[in-house]
């Protein structure tokens, strides 16, 4: 069974599960991460670019989170090569929002001229927009788990790029393809 899979047999009625932007699905176990303090970000640094650049993300259980006798290391990566991590406190609100951006953008202040621009540290940008979206978006992280199915019913039909990510939207998708799970 998928994480995804695990996750969404999580959720019932078509009710929101998680409380928006303080609450995850695990990407390692599946379960549900219960505040920011349990929660981690990770991904891979790859070393062998020039610069160097950041993909793989998860979202985790931090090891102090999980019960008292869990091998280390848990829900996280452990000792990997080129594994960058921090608390999901990094990146909360507007200063996590920055964080996340200056891997895309150093910004005008450390890159007056632009010439950085699109040479950021991130592989992926799909990878990134979807960390940034289930960190910083009401009810992305659990809309994403119905988000395909929706889109095979015709729900999207005629919206433009935005209008799928807009908060009432994802409230929406979850009140509509939860519904349809039980």
């Amino acid at each position: 069974m998928t994480i995804a899979a695990s996750a969404r047999a999580l959720v019932g009625c078509g009710m929101p599960e998680l409380k928006p932007l303080t609450q995850w699905y695990c990407d390692c176990c599946g379960n549900i991460i219960k505040n920011i303090k349990d929660a981690w970000v990770e991904w891979i640094v790859d070393l062998s670019t020039k610069p160097m650049t950041y993909g793989d993300f998860r979202i985790v259980h931090h090891l102090s989170a999980l019960p008292e006798d869990t091998p280390f290391p848990g829900c996280q990566r452990g000792r990997v090569a080129g594994l960058g991590d921090l608390p999901m406190e990094s990146f909360i609100g507007s200063y996590g929002q920055a964080h996340l951006l200056s891997w895309i953008d150093p910004g005008e202040i450390v890159d007056p001229s632009g010439k950085e621009i699109g040479k950021g540290l991130v592989r992926n940008l799909r990878e990134w927009t979807t960390l940034f979206r289930r960190i910083h978006m009401p009810y992305y992280e659990e809309a994403r788990l119905y988000m395909a199915r929706a889109s095979a019913n015709g729900r999207y039909n005629g919206y433009n790029q935005a209008l799928p990510f807009k908060e009432s939207e994802l409230l929406a998708v979850i009140e509509s393809e939860g519904a349809d799970e039980d």
